[in-house]
Formats: structure tokens, sequence, C-alpha cells
């Protein structure tokens, strides 16, 4: 029991260990095999692996989405999204990405990997770089279609002031935010592809 609570994973026998073992162990084999460990410890690094992927891919998108309503205020043109949109986004065009993600299965070299330092955080340095270029990418190519869709639908204008003395521009808004709401929806699904792999 005393070398089982100094070790950094303490392991019992569930079958032929004794109580005490069990009680002072961190894991405990049921079936008495060690090979279930190099299972378990597989499962373990394809559920964290599958965490990760779940972060940079809804960090990156929210990071974007919060950056696109930003540009538009700073530059005036109009918010290129309504409530409704948002909330169809967070609810509908996020979340069964992320959980698909959050289930992928592992690499296959995933047991190749050295073990990770226990305060290593879940985002590493590298991530958070690829989550910002990510984000940045998908915030300036809806905008880019969202100035070209406010061209095109509303007589060339793209400045709020300007759009607001059109005749019937909200009718003629509707159409440019259906637009980048659509490219937004596209690139959201080109990075969850993306997201599969850290390779």
């Amino acid at each position: 029991a005393p070398a089982l609570n100094q070790a950094n994973i303490g392991v019992a026998m569930g079958i032929q260990g004794t109580e005490v073992a069990k009680g002072a162990s961190d894991m405990i084999l049921t079936d008495d095999n060690f090979c279930s460990i190099v299972a378990a410890v597989e499962k373990g690094r394809t559920i964290y692996a599958g965490i990760q992927k779940f972060v940079a891919f809804i960090m990156s998108v929210h990071i974007a989405e919060v950056m696109q309503i930003f540009v538009c205020i700073v530059a005036g043109i109009p918010v290129m999204r309504t409530p409704l949109q948002i909330l169809f986004l967070i609810l509908v065009t996020d979340l069964p990405p992320s959980i698909a993600l959050g289930m992928e299965p592992g690499e296959k070299t995933i047991l190749k990997e050295p073990p990770r330092p226990r305060s290593e955080p879940v985002v590493l340095g590298w991530m958070w770089c690829s989550i910002v270029l990510n984000g940045a990418i998908l915030c300036v190519v809806p905008i880019g279609v969202y100035v070209a869709a406010l061209v095109h639908y509303c007589d060339g204008e793209i400045l709020q002031r300007s759009i607001d003395q059109l005749d019937n521009y909200e009718h003629k808004l509707i159409g440019a935010r259906t637009v980048a709401f659509i490219s937004f929806v596209w690139s959201q699904n080109v990075r969850s592809y993306t997201s599969r792999s850290f390779d």
C-alpha cells in the first residue's frame, strides 16, 4: 500500500489484489490483465486530443464572430449579422461539429507520443497561434464577401449612413447579410474539417 500511494499512478489487481491495495491504488485492473493499461492510455489520449480539437475549433470560430462585429462597428458598415443569425450559428453551426470533433477517433500514432507533463495546459502556445490565425481568416473572408454583397445589393454603398438613405434599404441589407451568413457557415465547415488533425 505505501508503494501504491507514492507511485504516480498506483495499479492494483481487481481479482487477486487485496482490498487494502485496491483502496490505495489509482487504477484497478478488473481483469488482472496489464494489456488493459495500454488500451486505457490510448483511450485517455484520444479523449484528451478530442478536447483539444474541440477547444481549438470553438475558440477560433468565436474569435472570428467577435472580430467580424467589431470590424463592422469600427468601419461604419452595417453589422453583418442579426441576433437570430448569431443564435443559429451558436446552436446549429457551432455545436454539431464541436461534438463530432470531441468524438473523433485517435491518431494511429497516438501511443508513440511522449507523456505530457502534469502541469501542461490543454491549449498550448502553438495552438493559440493557430486559433488566432484561423480566427483572423474566418473573419477576413466573410467580411470580404459581405462588402462585395453590400456593393451588389445596396447600389454600390457600404457605409451605414449612406445605406440608411436608400429606398427599401432594410430589404437590401437582408440580401447582403444572407450572403455573408452563408459564406461564414461554409467557412466554419471548412474549419471544422481542418480541425480534425493538428498535423
